[in-house]
């Protein structure tokens, strides 16, 4: 008789890696290359966020040609994991203000599991001191701040 649901057992495996001297600095400059754009993804999106206007993940996504166009050493990581770090970053950007609108802490794990009190309250005061440019939305504005974030 044919089972309806029926449990599988799942197996994952770890692979220890050696990795030799030029694989180990290739990794790192990959690595390297991954947390420049991750801060710099973060950066443009604060501030967007100061101006009010939202930053999608495909937005950044589409950007990077240019910035591969730009920048030799980010030529040289594949789009795949390029791609990766940003849609990462959009994740945890979006759970850092899930997190806000939840009234939790916005800070460490041990933070958040220990403490419960509320968020302070921002000064709404922070347009009048927003340095954003006019079209902060356009697609040329954002390569410009790129090229500006990942400076060679």
């Amino acid at each position: 008789m044919y089972k309806r649901f029926r449990k599988m057992a799942r197996k994952t495996f770890q692979f220890r890696l050696y990795p030799n001297r030029q694989q180990r600095e290739r990794l790192a400059a990959t690595l390297d290359v991954c947390r420049e754009l991750y801060n710099a993804g973060l950066q443009e999106r604060m501030e967007a966020w100061k101006c009010r206007t939202p930053v999608r993940v495909f937005d950044q996504i589409n950007q990077l040609p240019d910035i591969k166009e730009i920048r030799p050493d980010v030529a040289g990581v594949y789009s795949q994991i390029l791609q990766d770090t940003l849609r990462r970053l959009d994740k945890t950007y979006k759970a850092f203000f899930g997190r806000v609108k939840r009234g939790q802490k916005a800070a460490s794990r041990e933070a958040i599991a220990t403490t419960a009190s509320p968020i302070h309250k921002v000064d709404s005061s922070w347009a009048a001191n927003c340095n954003c440019p006019k079209s902060a939305t356009s697609k040329s504005s954002s390569i410009e701040t790129s090229r500006a974030i990942l400076k060679p």
